[in-house]
């Protein structure tokens, strides 16, 4: 079990390429994603990682405002070919 947690206040937006790198470095085919923030980042990521063939059973979120927001497509487009 490894856990890696990416805090945006310090490490940057968690889409930005430096994270997606060091996410990619340590994520397979058995990663389980929990994606915890605002509706932007959680519905980009959530597409994202669908377009990257994450099964849905992987992803888990909790959404804490702006459950709406539509995602990003060049966001998703990046997650979706990093990880």
């Amino acid at each position: 079990f490894e856990c890696a947690y990416v805090i945006s206040s310090t490490d940057g937006r968690i889409s930005s390429d430096t994270a997606l790198a060091s996410i990619a470095d340590i994520a397979d085919a058995e990663t389980h994603f929990h994606l915890i923030g605002n509706g932007a980042m959680v519905n980009e990521w959530k597409e994202g990682l669908a377009k990257a063939g994450v099964p849905e059973d992987f992803v888990t979120t909790e959404t804490y405002f702006n459950h709406k927001a539509e995602a990003d497509a060049e966001v998703v487009k990046r997650i979706s070919t990093k990880i």
